[in-house]
């Protein structure tokens, strides 16, 4: 028995002083980047590459834009902004996911890597009219779909008028 406690003991030390020394390189990291330069590699690491983050706002039991477009095999984040005095709760069973979105305050929703596909989405406070989708297309179909919706949204640059 004496064996085996002294044993054990010594895997505990060894243990300890792992992560002693784990710690100690962690530290040096730290004092390194300082701590801005931590919370940039925190949030880096917490988003992932190639995260799609998209933006929904909820007013009048309304989802604006009720149809969104992102690329497949990306994981996404979706901001939901709800500007309505009262609660709202997104709702899709097509994507797993159901979350009470309060009034005035924003929310995200992470959501996994998808494949090509309509996955629909309501406001269960308000099913009639709080609707949406987001629309997963392959990586060509959504670079094409940007270039279109860039072309349509550009600003006037304020050239002159040609009917002069």
């Amino acid at each position: 028995m004496c064996c085996y406690a002294l044993t054990c003991q010594a895997g505990v030390i060894d243990m300890h002083q792992q992560i002693l020394s784990t710690s100690s390189a962690q530290v040096s990291i730290v004092k390194t980047l300082g701590l801005s330069g931590l919370l940039l590699v925190c949030m880096a690491l917490l988003m992932g590459a190639g995260t799609v983050i998209q933006r929904i706002t909820i007013e009048q039991h309304l989802f604006y834009p009720s149809r969104i477009y992102v690329p497949e095999n990306s994981p996404i984040q979706l901001i939901i902004h709800n500007l309505d005095s009262t609660p709202e709760e997104f709702d899709s069973f097509a994507l797993n996911r159901e979350k009470v979105i309060f009034p005035n305050r924003p929310t995200i929703i992470y959501l996994p890597k998808l494949a090509s596909g309509e996955y629909g989405f309501i406001g269960e406070y308000h099913p009639d009219t709080a609707r949406g989708s987001l629309v997963v297309l392959p990586q060509h179909e959504y670079k094409a779909q940007q270039q279109s919706n860039s072309l349509h949204t550009q600003p006037d640059k304020g050239g002159e008028d040609v009917n002069k």
